[in-house]
């Protein structure tokens, strides 16, 4: 059995338009746009998937491709160079684990691309150079292990970022530089240890970072200095003992909301001054304070912070 791609009328199954295959509001087919049929024998997914370019000329331009849950493994140079008019590209949900040089040349109008749940250990270093218009790249749920400048560096009006549940361990430092325009970047369910100054320098427009559920232990003092719009900070769930409050007033925003819960936090008079003093800034908001528990010391572990917070400083009774 096989895939083929054609246009709406000229044979083959097309799947039902429903909602917008990005996950956006739902959305009609544009007459003469979009152009996606899958077909397949049974239930089953293909082995093989065979795409026929229509010829450009002879039709319009296409909008959208939609390879999502075949058995694709890798994809060759030049593997869209017909469809260089092309928004969006779905390739989620395949096994994926090789992207020759090359594979997205020609995409130069590429809008939004889905690379996520398959099994890629890296992205190339000449990833981003013909994908200049990307706003939105999912690659969550693969093998990614380091995030690097060069993979990177083209993609000047990308504003979503979604790298999460993979297991990158390092961030090149500027990694994300070349994102002047980055306003969202998912990078929760990772393996980050320490959060470096250097990290997010120039990502002055990011909105919302996520990095909960790392490894997270440390957090360098102006590892977030360059962030001067963040309204959403998440923290959640990584290996927190303490903190320094200056790392947080660096942060300097009309209102960040930070998510601080899940630590294994050392409830001592250092922690409580911090909190304190995070918690008296305007500007700073900790969302979940009522959940933050404490680890240590074994007398105070799995009781909330907010109800030691009163007595700890007081000292052991005699």
């Amino acid at each position: 059995t096989s895939s083929w791609l054609g246009y709406g009328g000229q044979g083959g199954s097309a799947e039902p338009w429903g909602e917008e295959p990005w996950g956006g509001g739902g959305g009609r087919k544009p007459d003469g746009k979009l152009v996606v049929i899958r077909s397949w024998g049974g239930k089953c997914p293909p082995t093989s998937v065979q795409i026929r370019f229509p010829s450009p000329r002879a039709h319009p331009p296409t909008w959208i491709l939609d390879l999502r849950d075949n058995n694709l493994t890798s994809l060759e140079a030049g593997s869209f160079d017909a469809l260089w008019s092309m928004k969006i590209l779905l390739l989620a949900h395949n096994s994926v684990s090789q992207l020759w040089p090359q594979a997205f040349a020609y995409l130069g109008f590429l809008e939004k691309m889905d690379l996520s749940h398959n099994l890629l250990p890296q992205l190339p270093p000449d990833f981003s150079d013909e994908l200049a218009s990307l706003k939105e790249l999912k690659a969550a749920y693969n093998r990614l292990s380091a995030v690097g400048y060069e993979s990177l560096q083209h993609l000047e009006n990308l504003e979503k970022l979604d790298l999460s549940y993979n297991q990158v361990a390092s961030i090149e430092k500027g990694a994300f530089r070349g994102l002047s325009r980055l306003r969202y970047l998912y990078l929760q369910s990772n393996r980050l240890g320490v959060v470096h100054n250097g990290f997010f320098s120039m990502l002055q427009n990011l909105e919302v970072l996520c990095l909960g559920a790392n490894n997270i232990s440390a957090i360098e003092l102006e590892a977030f200095t360059s962030l001067h719009n963040v309204n959403l900070l998440a923290l959640t769930g990584n290996q927190l003992v303490h903190l320094k409050f200056k790392t947080f007033l660096n942060i300097q925003t009309p209102s960040t909301h930070l998510q601080l819960a899940g630590n294994p936090w050392a409830c001592d008079c250092d922690l409580q001054r911090v909190f304190s003093k995070i918690l008296s800034v305007r500007h700073l908001h900790v969302d979940d304070y009522a959940n933050i528990t404490c680890a240590s010391p074994w007398q105070l572990a799995g009781l909330p912070l907010v109800a030691v917070d009163a007595q700890l400083w007081q000292g052991p009774e005699s």
